[in-house]
Protein backbone atom coordinates (compact mmCIF):
# COMPACT_ATOMS: atom_id res chain seq x y z
CA UNK A 1 0.00 0.00 0.00
CA UNK A 2 1.10 3.17 -1.01
CA UNK A 3 2.48 5.42 2.04
CA UNK A 4 0.20 9.20 2.28
CA UNK A 5 2.08 12.04 1.80
CA UNK A 6 1.87 14.82 4.26
CA UNK A 7 0.00 18.33 2.97
CA UNK A 8 3.22 20.98 2.40
CA UNK A 9 3.44 23.10 5.47
CA UNK A 10 3.02 26.63 5.06
CA UNK A 11 5.56 29.07 6.45
CA UNK A 12 4.24 31.52 9.25
CA UNK A 13 4.78 35.24 7.57
CA UNK A 14 4.17 37.52 10.54
CA UNK A 15 2.65 40.88 8.29
CA UNK A 16 4.91 43.49 7.74
CA UNK A 17 3.00 47.02 8.30
CA UNK A 18 4.69 49.64 6.31
CA UNK A 19 2.44 52.91 6.99
CA UNK A 20 -0.13 54.43 9.58
CA UNK A 21 -2.71 53.86 7.35
CA UNK A 22 -2.42 49.94 6.88
CA UNK A 23 -2.80 50.08 10.88
CA UNK A 24 -5.84 52.26 11.16
CA UNK A 25 -7.67 50.57 8.46
CA UNK A 26 -6.65 46.99 9.85
CA UNK A 27 -7.89 48.41 13.44
CA UNK A 28 -11.20 50.21 12.29
CA UNK A 29 -11.85 46.56 10.55
CA UNK A 30 -11.57 44.91 13.50
CA UNK A 31 -13.31 47.16 15.78
CA UNK A 32 -16.57 46.80 13.16
CA UNK A 33 -16.43 42.87 14.06
CA UNK A 34 -16.16 44.28 17.52
CA UNK A 35 -19.29 46.60 16.94
CA UNK A 36 -21.16 43.73 15.23
CA UNK A 37 -20.76 40.86 18.14
CA UNK A 38 -21.14 43.74 20.59
CA UNK A 39 -24.96 44.45 18.98
CA UNK A 40 -25.70 40.84 18.33
CA UNK A 41 -28.71 39.20 20.00
CA UNK A 42 -27.73 35.61 21.38
CA UNK A 43 -30.88 34.76 22.50
CA UNK A 44 -32.42 35.59 19.40
CA UNK A 45 -29.44 34.00 17.55
CA UNK A 46 -30.01 30.92 19.39
CA UNK A 47 -33.98 30.75 19.90
CA UNK A 48 -34.96 31.67 16.70
CA UNK A 49 -31.96 29.83 14.58
CA UNK A 50 -31.14 33.20 12.82
CA UNK A 51 -27.43 31.90 11.86
CA UNK A 52 -26.25 35.57 12.84
CA UNK A 53 -24.06 34.21 15.27
CA UNK A 54 -22.90 31.88 12.75
CA UNK A 55 -22.22 34.88 10.15
CA UNK A 56 -20.53 37.34 13.12
CA UNK A 57 -18.04 34.58 14.12
CA UNK A 58 -17.28 33.91 10.13
CA UNK A 59 -16.93 37.75 9.81
CA UNK A 60 -14.59 37.92 12.34
CA UNK A 61 -11.90 34.83 11.02
CA UNK A 62 -11.89 36.65 7.86
CA UNK A 63 -11.38 39.88 9.07
CA UNK A 64 -8.48 38.27 10.68
CA UNK A 65 -6.92 36.52 7.81
CA UNK A 66 -7.75 39.42 5.76
CA UNK A 67 -5.85 42.20 8.26
CA UNK A 68 -3.30 40.12 9.12
CA UNK A 69 -2.53 37.37 6.11
CA UNK A 70 -3.04 33.99 5.72
CA UNK A 71 0.28 32.57 6.67
CA UNK A 72 0.40 35.13 9.95
CA UNK A 73 0.88 33.56 13.55
CA UNK A 74 -2.60 35.68 14.63
CA UNK A 75 -4.49 33.80 11.91
CA UNK A 76 -2.69 30.90 12.41
CA UNK A 77 -3.84 30.72 16.01
CA UNK A 78 -7.61 32.17 15.51
CA UNK A 79 -8.83 30.51 12.30
CA UNK A 80 -10.92 27.97 14.26
CA UNK A 81 -12.35 30.73 16.62
CA UNK A 82 -15.70 29.65 18.20
CA UNK A 83 -18.28 31.78 20.04
CA UNK A 84 -18.53 29.50 22.94
CA UNK A 85 -17.35 29.31 26.41
CA UNK A 86 -17.48 26.67 28.77
CA UNK A 87 -18.23 23.29 28.55
CA UNK A 88 -20.80 21.78 25.99
CA UNK A 89 -22.90 18.33 27.09
CA UNK A 90 -25.19 16.82 24.98
CA UNK A 91 -29.05 17.65 26.09
CA UNK A 92 -28.10 21.57 27.18
CA UNK A 93 -31.11 23.41 27.66
CA UNK A 94 -31.56 26.44 25.19
CA UNK A 95 -30.59 28.84 28.57
CA UNK A 96 -27.59 27.14 28.82
CA UNK A 97 -26.49 27.20 25.05
CA UNK A 98 -27.48 31.23 25.19
CA UNK A 99 -25.26 31.14 28.17
CA UNK A 100 -22.32 29.26 26.19
CA UNK A 101 -22.45 31.56 23.38
CA UNK A 102 -22.75 34.81 25.33
CA UNK A 103 -19.55 33.84 27.31
CA UNK A 104 -17.73 33.10 23.77
CA UNK A 105 -18.90 36.09 22.71
CA UNK A 106 -17.41 37.79 25.31
CA UNK A 107 -13.97 36.08 24.86
CA UNK A 108 -13.88 36.90 20.96
CA UNK A 109 -14.30 40.67 21.90
CA UNK A 110 -11.17 40.20 24.07
CA UNK A 111 -9.49 38.23 21.69
CA UNK A 112 -10.08 41.47 19.25
CA UNK A 113 -9.03 43.93 21.52
CA UNK A 114 -5.84 42.44 22.01
CA UNK A 115 -5.00 41.90 18.34
CA UNK A 116 -6.32 45.83 18.06
CA UNK A 117 -3.14 46.12 21.03
CA UNK A 118 -0.79 44.43 18.88
CA UNK A 119 -1.76 46.34 16.15
CA UNK A 120 -1.19 49.94 18.09
CA UNK A 121 2.03 48.75 19.62
CA UNK A 122 3.03 48.89 15.55
CA UNK A 123 1.78 51.95 14.85
CA UNK A 124 3.46 53.51 17.96
CA UNK A 125 6.68 51.89 16.13
CA UNK A 126 6.03 53.40 13.11
CA UNK A 127 5.14 56.43 14.12
CA UNK A 128 8.80 56.63 15.72
CA UNK A 129 10.49 56.10 12.77
CA UNK A 130 11.33 52.43 12.98
CA UNK A 131 9.34 52.04 9.92
CA UNK A 132 11.22 49.33 7.71
CA UNK A 133 13.36 50.11 4.94
CA UNK A 134 13.37 48.60 1.30
CA UNK A 135 17.17 47.66 2.40
CA UNK A 136 15.66 45.63 5.42
CA UNK A 137 13.23 43.82 3.26
CA UNK A 138 15.95 42.44 0.89
CA UNK A 139 17.99 41.78 3.97
CA UNK A 140 15.21 39.35 5.05
CA UNK A 141 15.81 37.46 1.87
CA UNK A 142 18.59 35.17 1.27
CA UNK A 143 19.87 36.38 -2.34
CA UNK A 144 22.45 34.97 -4.57
CA UNK A 145 25.09 37.41 -4.43
CA UNK A 146 25.21 37.88 -7.36
CA UNK A 147 21.22 38.73 -7.61
CA UNK A 148 21.43 40.94 -4.67
CA UNK A 149 24.80 42.62 -6.53
CA UNK A 150 22.50 43.55 -9.88
CA UNK A 151 19.30 44.34 -8.09
CA UNK A 152 19.82 45.69 -5.10
CA UNK A 153 20.51 49.57 -5.83
CA UNK A 154 17.83 49.84 -8.33
CA UNK A 155 15.12 47.86 -5.76
CA UNK A 156 16.71 50.23 -3.14
CA UNK A 157 16.35 53.39 -5.83
CA UNK A 158 12.52 52.89 -6.39
CA UNK A 159 13.02 50.58 -9.55
CA UNK A 160 11.29 47.61 -8.32
CA UNK A 161 10.55 46.40 -12.05
CA UNK A 162 13.82 46.92 -13.16
CA UNK A 163 15.42 44.97 -10.40
CA UNK A 164 13.21 41.88 -11.03
CA UNK A 165 14.02 41.96 -14.50
CA UNK A 166 18.08 42.57 -13.83
CA UNK A 167 17.84 40.08 -11.54
CA UNK A 168 16.55 37.41 -14.20
CA UNK A 169 18.72 38.31 -16.41
CA UNK A 170 21.77 37.87 -14.23
CA UNK A 171 20.40 34.29 -12.87
CA UNK A 172 20.39 33.14 -16.76
CA UNK A 173 23.69 34.45 -17.71
CA UNK A 174 24.91 32.56 -14.65
CA UNK A 175 22.88 29.59 -15.51
CA UNK A 176 24.48 29.40 -19.24
CA UNK A 177 28.13 29.68 -17.01
CA UNK A 178 27.25 26.55 -15.16
CA UNK A 179 26.40 24.89 -17.63
CA UNK A 180 28.91 25.71 -20.12
CA UNK A 181 25.58 26.60 -22.91
CA UNK A 182 25.71 29.59 -23.98
CA UNK A 183 24.17 29.70 -27.44
CA UNK A 184 20.70 29.20 -25.27
CA UNK A 185 18.16 32.08 -25.27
Amino acid sequence: MPKRTPPPQSVIEPRQWTTLEEVDRAVAKLQRRISELETLDVQAAVLQDTSTDDVAISNVRETIREVFGQNSPEFTEHQHIQMWGGPMVVGMSKAEIIAGTERGRKQVIGTLNGLIGRLKEKREELEGGSAPTPKAFLNYLNLHPRIADVASDLFQDGYHWEAVFAAAKSLVNYVKERSGQHQLN
